[in-house]
């Protein structure tokens, strides 16, 4: 199964989201990460404050860059777990689709690294219960 996790910039919540389910599936699955606000910063490195939460996990995630949501991307995810904010407007690529599910998440960009630490470990315990029922 192909997992796609979402968020607007994809400099955090998805990524940290990817990189959990993948330790938690060991293998058995892949996951995919993307933004829909990314398109001229498609390649920059995702935020370190984000490496760093990852890496007090154990997960080195150093390597990962921002990557835009692509009809491409979205037609070959089998799931898509969207985080956002309350009031964001949802990308029209994911419109009509019916393997989304909404995750509120505060967007922890320009937070300390204590409220990373919160969003990480909230998206733990959903990717925990996400992988549960696959």
């Amino acid at each position: 199964m192909r997992v796609l996790f979402i968020c607007k910039g994809n400099v955090g919540r998805s990524q940290m989201a990817a990189a959990i389910f993948e330790l938690l599936v060991d293998g058995k699955h892949q996951a995919l990460s993307a933004g829909y606000g990314v398109s001229e910063k498609a390649g920059e490195k995702i935020h370190e404050m984000v490496i760093s939460c990852m890496a007090e996990k154990g997960c080195d995630i150093s390597r990962c860059v921002r990557k835009p949501l692509t009809e491409k991307i979205v037609d070959e995810s089998d799931k898509i777990i969207v985080m956002k904010n309350k009031g964001d407007t949802i990308s029209p690529l994911l419109r009509k689709r019916k393997n989304v599910e909404y995750w509120e998440i505060d967007d922890p960009e320009s937070s300390p690294l204590e409220f990373h630490r919160m969003v990480r470990d909230f998206l733990e315990d959903k990717v925990k219960k996400l992988v549960a029922t696959i």
